[in-house]
């Protein structure tokens, strides 16, 4: 929420136009708003850069950056649709730029229709042998814990590999 609304920064830039002196500014302010001795106005500074955002914008708010927000429409869904189906390789992002819809809507958009984006990762895959070889490595942990149930303080466990596309596994650090 905004600490000072429309209306005192509205108040504040007629009269700096009219007086040139902040601190007539924040006696202004004070009688219009029936602020006491103590209680809280302007500062200065944000005074001065009230009266300069508006001299640059036409506005005493903040002007938004970046992509506008954009509608839910019917037409949009099918837009994103037919330009996923058209280019499922092109990334979100650029889909966004493209079609000129924010990021934010997209993902949404993307949601509602059944979609969903994700970074390809390369695993490798699963045999049959491999649940026997888990079993077996589950029931050998189970009996050294059984003998040492200090074990796994002197335990290092990493999942560290690099796999590649050629079919080559870096083994130094398995």
């Amino acid at each position: 929420m905004e600490r000072w609304n429309v209306q005192q920064r509205v108040t504040c830039v007629r009269s700096y136009y009219k007086m040139k002196s902040v601190t007539e500014v924040q006696c202004v302010f004070r009688r219009q708003f029936n602020v006491g001795r103590h209680g809280c106005v302007p500062s200065r500074n944000t005074i001065l850069a009230w009266v300069k955002k508006f001299d640059e914008t036409g506005s005493v708010f903040a002007v938004k950056h970046g992509a506008p927000r954009t509608v839910w429409t019917p037409e949009n869904l099918q837009r994103v649709r037919e330009a996923f189906e058209r280019s499922p390789r092109r990334s979100a992002c650029q889909h966004s730029h493209i079609l000129g819809v924010n990021r934010k809507s997209l993902f949404r958009i993307l949601k509602e229709i059944k979609f969903h984006p994700y970074k390809l990762q390369v695993v490798q895959q699963l045999n049959n042998r491999d649940k026997e070889v888990r079993v077996a490595f589950c029931t050998a942990m189970s009996g050294l814990l059984w003998e040492n149930p200090d074990i796994l303080n002197n335990l290092l466990m990493t999942d560290e590999a690099h796999f590649h596309l050629s079919g080559f596994v870096n083994k130094q650090n398995m």
